[in-house]
């Protein structure tokens, strides 16, 4: 019961929020700033032409996401971290015809 309660105050705190912050006009700022701010664009232009093919484990792989991790601290994100994770290394193997 008290979990029921509890989670309706968070809705109706939430949704008032959402009124006082009206959405139209956020999306819009996010809109417009996207169509003049090139910053995004650019970042997949350079990851596109000068990190190569990225398959997993490849050395092209690597180099994109130190790209990724820099421009993330760089755009001023808090934290920035990597974690190890397990990935097949795909390796090209004899044609079959």
């Amino acid at each position: 019961m008290a979990n029921n309660i509890f989670s309706l105050f968070i809705l109706l705190l939430f949704s008032s929020l959402l009124k006082s912050q009206q959405p139209e006009k956020v999306l819009t700022s996010i809109f417009n700033e996207a169509l003049t701010d090139t910053t995004a664009y650019n970042q997949l232009r350079y990851l596109c032409k000068h990190t190569g093919g990225r398959l997993s484990g490849s050395p092209a792989s690597l180099k994109a996401i130190e790209f990724t991790r820099q421009a993330l601290i760089n755009a001023g994100a808090d934290t920035v971290w990597l974690q190890k994770v397990m990935v097949p290394h795909w390796e090209r193997g004899f044609e079959n015809c």
